[in-house]
């Protein structure tokens, strides 16, 4: 992987374009989509003022002093993705106005024998149910707790290379959702099971996140899955001993999002894909970024490493 070392002010305009574009974008195909979304009008007033809170968090961001911006920095790029995320939700049928999920299950079916999640349920117990929803609920925890300790080990360059990565994961996840609706397995088809999901705390925590903070779909590419790939990735790279101690929950996080029903096993493949794609993207978002904005990276060797003069 190659290094982001560009200098503070560059990776906080990086991270600042790809956030308000995108959330630009997300207005314009609000405006382009009319009444085929549905509470439209409140949809569009919600875009336009995250518009201009995104612009003017980030223009007050880039005055603070860097031992002081980097925790809001953190917290307001990824509260902007899980704005965003809720508001995709709404969007998932500006181009098909149905879901696609039966093709997806019979091609599972066609590969497999039977779609993954209902041959899953041979193997279910309560201990294993709610030790893999702890992995899925407490994942929201670390991809803050990834950030810091990117940050605490490597410096602001790792932080906002992390930033930039799960930014760019979270854009091509949102993408998919738009442009392949699947509303996920058990919303789907909540009759093919018949062993219900068991468990304790951690169990009752993802069956509500599942009913009051998910709506149908939002599943192809897996989100959960693209940004915990790119979470052990970076934390490989930049703090070893952290990322030793949560590699066992982030690979957890894959086979969760099937067995506890939330999606199909193509959702979670492509999202560990996904991942690694915006990790290895990242240092070409950020130079595009660079050449139209007119910034410099500080390290003169990130210029080398991609070919400039």
């Amino acid at each position: 992987m190659q290094n982001l070392d560009y200098d503070t002010q560059g990776g906080l305009k990086t991270v600042a374009v790809l956030g308000s574009g995108f959330l630009f974008l997300l207005t314009v195909l609000a405006l382009l989509a009319g009444t085929r979304i549905e509470n439209h009008d409140a949809l569009l007033h919600k875009l336009l003022a995250a518009d201009a809170l995104c612009i003017c968090s980030y223009w007050m961001l880039s005055r603070l002093p860097e031992k002081y911006s980097i925790t809001p920095l953190i917290v307001a790029t990824i509260g902007l993705y899980g704005f965003a995320y809720q508001m995709v939700g709404e969007m998932q049928h500006i181009f098909f106005r149905g879901w696609l999920d039966s093709s997806l299950a019979a091609f599972e079916r066609s590969l497999m024998g039977d779609e993954p999640s209902v041959y899953l349920q041979k193997f279910m117990s309560p201990a294993l149910t709610e030790g893999l929803m702890f992995a899925y609920v407490i994942y929201g925890l670390l991809i803050f707790t990834t950030a810091f300790a990117c940050y605490m080990k490597s410096g602001r360059p790792a932080a906002l290379d992390y930033l930039v990565a799960i930014s760019l994961a979270n854009i091509l996840c949102d993408i998919g959702f738009v442009t392949f609706p699947v509303a996920g397995p058990l919303r789907f088809d909540p009759n093919q099971y018949s062993v219900p999901l068991q468990g304790g705390f951690f169990t009752a925590c993802g069956e509500w996140v599942r009913v009051n903070l998910h709506l149908p779909g939002e599943s192809l590419p897996s989100a959960h899955c693209a940004v915990a790939a790119a979470m052990m990735m970076l934390s490989f790279k930049y703090n070893k001993k952290y990322f030793f101690l949560v590699a066992p929950i982030l690979l957890a996080v894959f086979p969760a999002t099937v067995y506890c029903r939330y999606h199909y096993a193509a959702d979670m493949l492509t999202g560990i894909i996904v991942g690694i794609v915006a990790v290895y993207l990242s240092p070409v978002v950020a130079t595009a970024v660079k050449r139209i904005f007119a910034f410099e990276f500080k390290d003169s060797t990130y210029k080398e490493t991609l070919g400039e003069t």
